[in-house]
């Protein structure tokens, strides 16, 4: 019986570390996904409870408490020069191709989550590919993820992945069969 109960009071503390969230960081996490001739980074913004009235001022600019579309649109700009994106070592600037926010009350309580979609150009396909992601938006307050999908294509193949200890840099190697 005190095995059953212990067992239960794992997978209930599981469940609920599953969808609790940091109160006191901006967790951003970033998916890619390898296709022939572009990356698609998918970066999700959370920000904690704590950290809400920080990260709303850099979206709320004229201070009214409602985030418009233009302010939606600024900020993905903001994000995305505090992005780098490198392909085989040359710097390229990744086109932004969708954003959506959740409402204020969300992100208030540390559950709303911010959704940038970015496009980055492979200009140059070849056998070997690097590519190389470093976030640099809000650090002193923020904890990164980032990890890349199986290409769905079978012709691409990855070959490793590194992070930085705090996920703020990562280097993609993945090679195109021809």
């Amino acid at each position: 019986m005190r095995g059953v109960a212990a067992a239960a009071c794992l997978i209930l503390a599981m469940q609920t570390s599953a969808f609790s969230h940091e109160v006191d960081e901006y967790v951003q996490a970033a998916l890619i996904s390898i296709e022939r001739d572009h990356l698609d980074v998918q970066l999700r913004l959370v920000p904690g409870a704590d950290v809400f009235s920080q990260v709303f001022a850099a979206i709320d600019t004229d201070g009214n408490g409602v985030v418009s579309d233009a302010e939606k649109q600024a900020y993905a700009q903001t994000v995305r020069r505090d992005l780098t994106f490198s392909v085989n070592g040359k710097r390229v600037t990744a086109e932004i191709v969708t954003i959506q926010f959740p409402t204020v009350d969300l992100m208030k309580e540390g559950i709303g989550e911010i959704a940038l979609g970015f496009r980055v150009p492979v200009a140059r396909p070849g056998a070997h590919q690097q590519f190389v992601l470093e976030n640099h938006h809000q650090r002193a307050i923020s904890a990164y993820l980032v990890n890349c999908l199986k290409p769905r294509d079978t012709s691409l193949h990855i070959v490793s992945q590194h992070r930085s200890p705090d996920q703020a840099r990562y280097e993609l190697d993945y090679e195109v069969a021809t």
